[in-house]
């Protein structure tokens, strides 16, 4: 009976120690996570530190990323907060844990739009020169004002073929927003005419058509004609002003004038003349050529070899 009893009690333990060697450790679920990138599109890294797990999903809260592996990263396109689940699985069972990231946006600024602008030519037909002076932005849209359409170049040159008043506009676009500015350029018309404000006379010939030299008291007395191209008369300045008594110390003098070239595509003459009671001296003269003349200046300069050197001073029309 007694060996009945001691059988029994080792029996038992047998069956306890065996019991304990099988109840295994379940797993527990726990993770951290290193964001690679500050703003949104984001790269984040995910560090696992779960235990007693052999198989893990993992759920990144965007609606779509999922994974299976250890130590995975995925990639936030877009800001916001994200709640991310890891489930792990072991031996000993399964444990879920979840925590929350936070993507930012990352604030760009608002970009102003601006610009200047040189104009080449002062009448049409006008090349312009278009500086951009917008700041934070990527892409410009330009609309000239003529209906020529759009141009998205950063500084754009533009020609404008006509004359008149042109709306121009510049839309910049930047990860901050939109800006947008509108400034107006005149472009005046081609002139048609031009007038002859002033003659300036820095010199003029030394002597009188005969050789002999002007008299240092009572020098020339100086007036012009313009006529057209068959030599017939057009303008007499005699009838109105002429310079008197001109001596050597009166170099620069001006003669007054208000004659209007009303045809740019004709060629004039310019003749100056002493005047004389008996008879008119021929002094010298020019051709005059508008239509080749620098419509941006305001002066013409000529120079001769028989001594003169005079100036024009004008004014483009362009009605």
């Amino acid at each position: 009976m007694k060996n009945i009893h001691i059988t029994l009690f080792l029996l038992v333990v047998i069956l306890v120690g065996c019991s304990s060697e099988e109840e295994l450790a379940p797993p527990t679920a726990n993770f951290n996570y290193n964001l690679v990138d500050k703003f949104a599109p984001a790269k984040v890294d995910f560090i696992n530190t779960s235990e007693n797990a052999s198989s893990y999903t993992w759920d990144f809260g965007d609606g779509s990323s999922t994974s299976n592996n250890e130590n995975p990263s995925c990639y936030f396109e877009s800001a916001g907060t994200y709640t991310v689940t890891l489930i792990v699985k072991g031996d000993g069972g399964t444990d879920k844990i979840t925590k929350t990231i936070n993507i930012k946006q990352k604030e760009y600024k608002l970009p102003t739009a601006n610009f200047s602008y040189e104009i080449d030519n002062r009448f049409a037909p006008a090349l312009v020169y278009f500086t951009n002076e917008s700041k934070d932005g990527d892409s410009y849209t330009w609309n000239f004002g003529d209906g020529s359409g759009y141009n998205s170049a950063v500084n754009p040159n533009y020609t404008y073929q006509k004359g008149g008043i042109y709306t121009v506009s510049l839309k910049v676009k930047g990860k901050g927003g939109n800006d947008y500015i509108s400034k107006t350029i005149k472009i005046p018309n081609t002139p048609t005419k031009v007038k002859i404000k002033n003659i300036i006379v820095h010199s003029y010939p030394k002597t009188e058509k005969n050789g002999a030299g002007w008299d240092i008291s009572d020098g020339p007395d100086i007036f012009y004609q313009i006529s057209d191209k068959d030599g017939n008369e057009i303008y007499d300045s005699n009838k109105s002003y002429r310079k008197t008594d001109v001596t050597p110390n009166s170099s620069p003098f001006y003669i007054s004038s208000n004659f209007i070239l009303t045809d740019l595509t004709k060629t004039y003459g310019l003749d100056f003349y002493d005047y004389d009671y008996d008879d008119n001296d021929w002094m010298g003269g020019y051709y005059l050529d508008p239509y080749n003349w620098n419509t941006d200046l305001d002066v013409i300069k000529f120079n001769s070899d028989n001594g003169w050197k005079i100036d024009l001073e004008i004014e483009w029309i362009n009605q």
